[in-house]
């Protein structure tokens, strides 16, 4: 396994960011993560994140910072440090809620980087481009339950992400 580090970004579907707004629901940034500066929808760029991986492409990558989601009474469900797995799985995020202040993980995302993590054993980094992040049933459950308004149904796209890494030189 290969050691690397990397940034990536994080954007609302559309269609579920006009749901959510239309009910009153905020997103944010949470550092060290910061708010996208293009973005005419809400989400998050990540700028400290690490990862290994194989040189097939198989491993994991984690990311401090997250996002906030809050609605209008002040409910909020705030997603901090991911961390998935390569080429495919579940984004798993610590979890804080306004009727939970601990911090629990859960998996909030399902995706697949078969088609667009680009890898090469013989380069210094490895790419992910537009990968779509399908809600899960936990995080759906979660959201309706928390946020007022928040309808989010599991496995439909919540939000589209993509990431550079590059590879730590080895040392002898």
């Amino acid at each position: 396994m290969s050691k690397a580090t990397g940034t990536a970004k994080l954007r609302l579907d559309p269609t579920v960011w006009s749901g959510l707004e239309d009910a009153g629901i905020t997103v944010t940034a949470v550092a060290p993560a910061a708010p996208l500066d293009d973005a005419t929808v809400p989400g998050a760029h990540f700028t400290v994140g690490s990862a290994e991986v194989s040189a097939i492409g198989k491993g994991y990558a984690g990311f401090e910072g997250g996002l906030r989601l809050e609605d209008a009474a002040g409910a909020f469900i705030e997603l901090t440090d991911p961390q998935g797995t390569l080429p495919a799985g579940k984004v798993v995020f610590a979890v804080k809620t306004s009727t939970d202040g601990s911090r629990q993980r859960i998996e909030a995302f399902g995706y697949s980087l078969l088609k667009s993590l680009r890898a090469n054993a013989l380069e210094t980094s490895f790419s992910v481009e537009d990968t779509d992040l399908r809600v899960t049933s936990d995080f759906a459950a979660l959201l309706s339950g928390v946020l007022d308004g928040a309808v989010v149904d599991a496995g439909s796209v919540f939000a589209t992400a993509s990431a550079q890494f590059t590879f730590k030189p080895n040392r002898l």
